[in-house]
């Protein structure tokens, strides 16, 4: 996965080093660290302790007489996808609170943000646990919820990997104008291996889908698209647009499109239960999920594209942190100091104030945005857009479907078409700034 690691080194370098991050960033990268690790014990819990945990006597005998999330059925109804739902709706619970509070834009906003994380454990734990006593049923509301949030979320992450791809292409060829020569070998290399894993998919797309359903369609319209994209890149319309850019589009929307079709509910589609299919759908989701947010949440909103802007708003730039202000240089002369042994009895009281400075902006309610949309889509993503309940009975293996592939395949094509705008706005629309 050549394009998920520079992708990843790309977000990393958006600030000038990470060490050095704005104390928004700082903040930011917690929460980013917080959810995953509870993600990781979903994920953990779906594949790893389900099973284990209803074999356990005291948990099947004595707890499952009490909780019984589909009837009949013990505690093994909790456990599986179900938990999943549960463990989204409890971390969207906490990102609920935390943006009610930021809307006070006070001292309550700030202490919610930046401290009581034990708190926010017990939290997530407390609306966990008591979601057991919920029926599975009650949370197709749930999932109808959050199939939109995902939506949201999956859009919003297509924009933020575009505007990334854009800085990673910009910054290679500028590299390379600057005269380092092993960055044209580079950008060769990492072209042809990008266009490689595209070409993987594509083949792949055509060998297992060819006249199953829409799969000769789907496939042909997403070779259209990254001939369009890889023609639009070498007329120059935008002059920061580049192969390796379109390149590593190209192997993204080839590969939502193959894994849409993977997922597509059809008798003839042999890979739709493979168990292969369900770890690289897994294993990527996740990795762009990663990128993404590792993106906002260490991102410099001072060096984005300019490329993703939409109705005159730079939707990048809107949502990333500042890099450091003279706030966060008054905070660190502070630590400094401290950690120099030179104590200053109004230290606290000054760091207070700096933080709160922060909370008069709308920075930390759109992050919060972000990670409460982006619960909503975990739950998407470790049930491949299923529901907690199918066909009245409570599931717990990946489910295959074409609600999945549509979702997949609609990403691929505006993806695609966000993307192909980008490389022709700058001829549409010469008076706009694009720098």
């Amino acid at each position: 996965m050549n394009f998920a690691w520079c992708a990843g080194m790309m977000a990393c370098s958006a600030c000038t080093d990470c060490i050095n991050a704005s104390f928004k960033q700082q903040v930011r990268l917690a929460y980013f660290v917080f959810d995953g690790v509870f993600v990781a014990l979903g994920i953990l819990l779906l594949y790893g302790l389900s099973g284990a945990l209803s074999e356990i006597g005291f948990i099947a005998d004595i707890i499952g007489k009490y909780v019984q999330c589909q009837p009949g059925e013990g505690i093994d109804s909790c456990l599986g996808v179900s938990s999943i739902y549960r463990l989204s709706l409890a971390l969207a619970a906490m990102h609920i609170l935390i943006l009610l509070m930021l809307l006070l834009r006070n001292g309550c906003s700030r202490v919610f943000n930046e401290e009581v994380w034990p708190f926010k454990i017990l939290l997530i734990v407390g609306v966990f646990v008591g979601c057991m006593f919920i029926k599975n049923d009650s949370f197709q509301i749930y999932s109808t919820i959050a199939m939109v949030a995902g939506v949201i979320f999956l859009l919003f992450q297509i924009i933020m990997i575009i505007d990334l791809f854009y800085q990673w292409g910009v910054k290679w060829v500028k590299n390379y104008d600057e005269g380092g020569n092993g960055w044209m070998y580079l950008l060769i290399i990492t072209t042809v291996v990008l266009y490689g894993g595209a070409l993987y998919f594509i083949i792949n797309s055509f060998k297992s889908f060819s006249g199953i359903g829409i799969g000769t369609f789907a496939c042909v319209v997403n070779v259209i698209f990254v001939l369009i994209s890889a023609i639009l890149v070498l007329v120059r319309l935008n002059p920061d647009a580049s192969l390796l850019t379109a390149a590593a589009f190209a192997l993204i929307t080839s590969f939502l499109t193959w894994s849409g079709l993977a997922n597509m509910d059809d008798p003839n589609n042999e890979l739709r239960k493979a168990e292969s299919t369900t770890i690289i759908n897994l294993v990527i989701g996740l990795i762009f999920i990663v990128v993404s947010l590792i993106y906002v949440s260490l991102g410099d909103s001072d060096e984005t594209s300019g490329q993703m802007t939409t109705a005159g708003v730079n939707i990048p730039q809107a949502v990333l942190a500042e890099h450091k202000n003279e706030d966060d240089e008054k905070r660190q002369r502070l630590d400094e100091e401290e950690q120099a042994g030179i104590a200053r009895r109004d230290a606290k009281e000054i760091k207070k104030e700096l933080s709160q400075n922060i909370y008069q902006s709308n920075s930390f309610i759109y992050f919060h945005l972000i990670l409460l949309f982006a619960s909503c889509y975990i739950a998407m993503l470790l049930t491949n857009w299923g529901n907690p309940v199918v066909n009245g009975k409570q599931f717990t293996d990946f489910q295959a479907g074409n609600r999945s592939m549509w979702m997949k395949i609609g990403t691929s094509w505006v993806a695609t078409v966000l993307y192909v705008w980008t490389l022709i706005a700058p001829a549409v629309c010469p008076d706009r700034d694009f720098s």
